[in-house]
C-alpha cells in the first residue's frame, strides 16, 4: 500500500527532461576580497573572438564533450577595480599566463559587458550550463577590464520561522529528523545493518510539503522501511515552510535521502 503522502505526480516532480539531456559545464572562478567564487560568465572567450582563435602560446584550448567543454577552466581576480586573469588550466594542467601575455598575471583591458557569479550558499543544483541557484547574484558593470558597477541580487527571503531552501541544509535536516526517531524505536534490533531506504521529498511553489515517496526498497516487508514510513508520516507535516526563492531557474524543491540502521 502506498503512504498517505505518496503522489502520482512526483514523476512529474523529479524528472527534468532538459536535465537529462544537458552536459555540465565546469565555470570559470572569481577571486575577490580573498574569497572564491564561481564565475558564470567566460571573459577569456572574448579574447579568442578578438584574437581569432583559441590559443594560448602555442597550446589551443580546444572544446570537448567533457565537464570542461569548454576546452578550460580560468581564475580571474577583481583587484582595485579592475579584473585580472590569474589561471588558466586545462584538465589538471595549468597554461603559463607568460606564453601568451609575458606575464603571470595579466589585467583583462579586452573584456567589456557583464561578469555574473553566483555565491553564497549553494540553493538548487541545475544539470543545466550556468544555471544553479546560489543564495546570492552578483553581477560587475564591466568596460574595458574596468569595473563600473556592482548589483547584488539576494535571492533567498528569509524567514526565521521558515526553513532554509538550500538541498544540502534540508537532506541534513530532514535525515537528522528521522534518524532521531529511528533510534529510539522499539523495532531497532529488529533492523538488519546495512539495510537502507531511500525516499524522495517534496515541496511545493508555496515551500509547503506535498509528500514522499519511497524509491527504495520495494518491499512491504522490510521492518526498517516501516517504521521510516511511521516516522515520515507523523514527522515530516510538521515541516516549516521554505524560505522564499526568488531566481528565474529554481524550481519547486525536492531532496533525497538514505536511511540506515543508526549505529
Amino acid at each position: 500500500m502506498k503512504n498517505a503522502f505518496s503522489y502520482l505526480v512526483f514523476a512529474l516532480l523529479f524528472i527534468n527532461p532538459q536535465s537529462i539531456i544537458a552536459s555540465p559545464v565546469a565555470p570559470d572562478y572569481l577571486v575577490s576580497n580573498k574569497d572564491t567564487f564561481v564565475l558564470y560568465s567566460t571573459p577569456l572567450d572574448y579574447y579568442f573572438d578578438i584574437k581569432g582563435d583559441r590559443f594560448i602560446g602555442e597550446i589551443e584550448l580546444k572544446r570537448s564533450g567533457l565537464i570542461d567543454n569548454r576546452g578550460y577552466v580560468a581564475t580571474w581576480s577583481i583587484e582595485e577595480g579592475k579584473l585580472y586573469l590569474l589561471n588558466i588550466q586545462q584538465g589538471k594542467k595549468s597554461i603559463p599566463l607568460a606564453e601568451e601575455f609575458f606575464e603571470h598575471k595579466t589585467f583583462a583591458n579586452w573584456y567589456t559587458g557583464t561578469l555574473y557569479s553566483p555565491q553564497g550558499e549553494l540553493i538548487q543544483y541545475n544539470h543545466r550550463p550556468f544555471a544553479s541557484v546560489y543564495e546570492t547574484d552578483v553581477h560587475y558593470q564591466v568596460i574595458d577590464g574596468k569595473i563600473q558597477k556592482k548589483e547584488v541580487n539576494e535571492n533567498v527571503t528569509f524567514d526565521a520561522h521558515k526553513l532554509f531552501p538550500a538541498e544540502r541544509f534540508l537532506k541534513d535536516t530532514i535525515t537528522s529528523i528521522i534518524n532521531a526517531k529511528l533510534a529510539s524505536s522499539a523495532a531497532l534490533n529488529n533492523i538488519q545493518n546495512g539495510e537502507h531506504v531511500l525516499l524522495g521529498i517534496g515541496f511545493g511553489n508555496d515551500g509547503k510539503l506535498i509528500g514522499y515517496e519511497v524509491k527504495y526498497p520495494n518491499d512491504e516487508n522490510s521492518i526498517l522501511l516501516k517504521e521510516v514510513q511511521k516516522i515520515a508520516n507523523r514527522e515530516l507535516p510538521k515541516l516549516p515552510l521554505l524560505m522564499k526563492v526568488k531566481h528565474k531557474n529554481y524550481e519547486p524543491a525536492h531532496v533525497e535521502i538514505a536511511i540506515t540502521k543508526p549505529k
